[in-house]
């Protein structure tokens, strides 16, 4: 087809009782195109050792640029809970944002490091006993792309704007 996924990688990102067995974790994925650019979005799903597949995630449409190296997307995840403990696969399917057209599927046995993730939800990876209460299995899900930074700067701005209140306040005491 017109479209692949060159490369694809999972990478485990938490693991709070050192068990092996992570609840965040990121897949990264590199698409190409035989066109000079390409509007696509990917939805991820994960299958419990070797059970049904769940769709977990979506990622936001981007623009992937012929066989780049460089409009790589990567989707952190992190299970909050209705997760066991155990191993999992992640599949990726790529749509045509225009259209909404299923361009290809991309899995385990097409890269290895989509295969036998070892993951659990939160409260099973937390060092402390928690309530086990019936929460519905949820994932949150943020995508790393060009705004992240700001994301992170918003805090020390929303602090440094209500200083500079403070001061102006004290300048101008009608204000």
């Amino acid at each position: 087809g017109h479209y692949s996924i060159y490369d694809a990688d999972s990478q485990l990102l938490s693991d709070l009782d050192y068990d092996g067995f992570h609840h965040r974790f990121s897949v990264t994925i590199d698409a190409d195109t035989l066109y000079d650019m390409a509007y696509v979005y990917a939805r991820l799903y994960i299958s419990y050792e070797g059970g049904p597949w769940e769709h977990y995630a979506t990622s936001q449409a981007y623009h992937i640029y012929a066989n780049s190296g460089d409009d790589h997307f990567t989707i952190e995840s992190e299970l909050a809970d209705g997760f066991p403990t155990g191993h999992y696969d992640i599949r990726i399917e790529l749509y045509n944002a225009d259209t909404g057209h299923w361009l290809l599927s991309y899995g385990p046995y097409d890269d290895y490091s989509l295969m036998s993730i070892p993951l659990e939800d939160s409260y099973e990876d937390s060092p402390y006993d928690y309530y086990e209460g019936s929460v519905e299995a949820s994932v949150v899900v943020g995508a790393h792309g060009s705004m992240h930074g700001l994301w992170l700067a918003l805090p020390l701005l929303l602090i440094l704007g209500r200083k500079q209140q403070g001061r102006d306040a004290d300048i101008n005491p009608l204000g």
